[in-house]
């Protein structure tokens, strides 16, 4: 049965995500003008972090490693945003950037690396099911403190190892939640709020009148750490199980994938119907309206792509038994 407490947390950092990519640099504004991000910094730059998290933690007790159907979903996936991205890009840009496409979407990195967590996940199990919690705790935040001095984060269409080893670690992170925590009496959940509006009020701080770049260190150990916690809270809530929560939680891959195709078409066309208001209002309601729309467009997608990716996977896992049948004579 699915918690639908996580499924909420996906839908609302899946709008931080959106609220990030719409905040970026536009009217010669960078990303500490804009209000949202000077307030909610830790919730705006960290929202990936919440899922890989997710993953960890959902997958960490998994038996069956259907890579197949993943790698099908993607493909799928990628071909669809190619088909649609060009299809958009001839009526919003003068050129339509193929080579650009190949890599998929704008913000695809993410999607890439996952499919190397997805690869590494049999090992990643192994690791947290053979070691000790403490010994794993300490090897990540040893490797974290390290990654937060000598990191090199790439974002946009591809990754860096350094994104890799930091979703590595925070996949062990979620796995551990599930095998060993869980906050169990108000005292905990109390202290633990405390410390994340603690957090809270100290990423702000740094954000404001530091040099310190959350945008860089998306996934940095203080984003990590907060987000950490976070989670933490959410997975020790009383789990409840909603269809309709479930279902939109679902949707929100779809809703990181062509989020920015929803982006590109109010940027060109509806910006200038808002232009008389405050450059901030602007910014949050183009920001809404792409949330609107990627959702709209993702429940349209989901089932079609989830179906035809696990009936993919199966016609292959099928031919691929025959195969070796065959090869066995």
């Amino acid at each position: 049965m699915k918690n639908s407490n996580i499924e909420i947390l996906r839908i609302v950092m899946s709008l931080f995500v959106i609220l990030l990519h719409q905040a970026g640099p536009i009217y010669n504004m960078s990303y500490s003008d804009v209000w949202y991000f000077k307030y909610f910094c830790p919730w705006v730059t960290g929202a990936t972090i919440f899922f890989i998290l997710i993953t960890g933690y959902l997958k960490v007790d998994t038996k069956r490693y259907n890579n197949s159907s993943f790698i099908i979903t993607i493909l799928i996936s990628w071909i669809i945003n190619f088909i649609l991205a060009c299809i958009i890009y001839s009526f919003t840009r003068d050129k339509i950037p193929f080579i650009h496409l190949l890599l998929g979407g704008r913000d695809w990195w993410y999607i890439w690396a996952l499919l190397v967590i997805h690869l590494l996940m049999p090992i990643l199990n192994k690791i947290l099911h053979s070691f000790n919690k403490n010994y794993l705790l300490i090897c990540v935040l040893v490797l974290y403190m390290i990654l937060e001095f000598t990191s090199n984060y790439f974002y946009g269409q591809y990754f860096g190892i350094t994104n890799i080893v930091a979703m590595v670690l925070l996949y062990i992170v979620g796995g551990i939640i599930k095998m060993h925590f869980k906050l169990s009496n108000i005292f905990q959940f109390v202290l633990i709020l405390l410390i994340v509006s603690l957090l809270w009020i100290l990423i702000v701080f740094i954000n404001l009148d530091t040099s310190y770049d959350f945008v860089y260190k998306q996934i940095g150990i203080l984003n990590a750490i907060f987000s950490i916690l976070v989670f933490i809270i959410v997975v020790s809530l009383k789990p409840f199980n909603n269809k309709l929560l479930n279902y939109l939680g679902s949707s929100m891959l779809y809703v990181y994938l062509y989020h920015y195709l929803a982006q590109e078409i109010n940027d060109k066309y509806l910006l200038k119907y808002i232009s008389f208001l405050d450059i901030q209002l602007q910014i949050f309601i183009l920001a809404m309206l792409t949330f609107l729309f990627s959702i709209l467009f993702a429940l349209l997608l989901v089932k079609p792509i989830n179906k035809s990716s696990i009936f993919i996977s199966k016609k292959l896992n099928l031919l691929n038994k025959k195969n070796k049948k065959f090869l066995s004579y």
